[in-house]
């Protein structure tokens, strides 16, 4: 492998355990309007940004309220479902850091969470410093799937999409890292499992998975 490589982290799912979070916080929501948020809706909300993930929600269950004013009132919920449970990294988070960091591999995160949420979360780990480019859902015109977060990502890292590893737990992720033109490994969350991941150029069942062999038989692999 000549020449530097860069990896792309999404953030809710890969780094940190908080599906489950807006999961609850989206159920809380629906209850309080004598609605049910079903595990099929969760499925279609995954991975897409704020705003789009309420518009679906609103259209699926038939709410009033406007995407704004959802999106404000799941950000009150989570924020103190957080509060209670505390934030958890994923397996295999810090032992996956260093095998990229032993590889000197640039490091972003692209997400479409808010960048205030994912700057805490960091704080929070301790792993701010690890990641000097952060690409976050409101700095995109486009959010995933399609490729548009990824390809910042890549440009403010500085290295050519070609040479960028990405990260990601839902399928909407792996379509946008795959538009992208960047080899993806897929890694599903708790509940998308049985969902299709062929695109991926890897499925794992954790981080813990990773090590340098690995990433160098990936990263070979035409």
């Amino acid at each position: 492998m000549k020449g530097r490589y860069g990896v792309i982290f999404d953030f809710d799912g890969v780094m940190v355990d908080t599906e489950p979070i807006y999961f609850q916080a989206m159920q809380e929501m629906a209850r309080r309007r004598g609605k049910e948020f079903s595990l099929r809706v969760k499925k279609e909300v995954m991975g897409t940004g704020g705003l789009l993930s309420m518009r679906i929600m609103k259209e699926r269950l038939g709410l009033r309220e406007s995407p704004e004013e959802l999106l404000r009132e799941r950000g009150e919920i989570f924020a103190r479902l957080l509060r209670e449970s505390g934030i958890r990294p994923m397996p295999g988070l810090f032992s996956a850091i260093r095998v990229f960091n032993q590889m000197d591999f640039a490091k972003a995160i692209a997400s479409s969470s808010r960048r205030e949420w994912i700057i805490w979360g960091l704080e929070e780990l301790k792993l701010k410093d690890e990641f000097p480019v952060i690409v976050s859902g409101e700095e995109v015109k486009e959010a995933k799937p399609a490729p548009e977060i990824f390809l910042l990502a890549s440009k403010r890292l500085g290295l050519e999409r070609e040479r960028c590893l990405v990260l990601e737990d839902t399928i909407i992720g792996v379509q946008s890292a795959k538009g992208a033109g960047m080899k993806v490994i897929a890694i599903p969350n708790q509940y998308n499992q049985d969902e299709d991941f062929s695109r991926a150029d890897l499925r794992l069942n954790s981080l813990t998975e990773i090590d340098e062999a690995l990433i160098r038989t990936l990263l070979l692999k035409r």
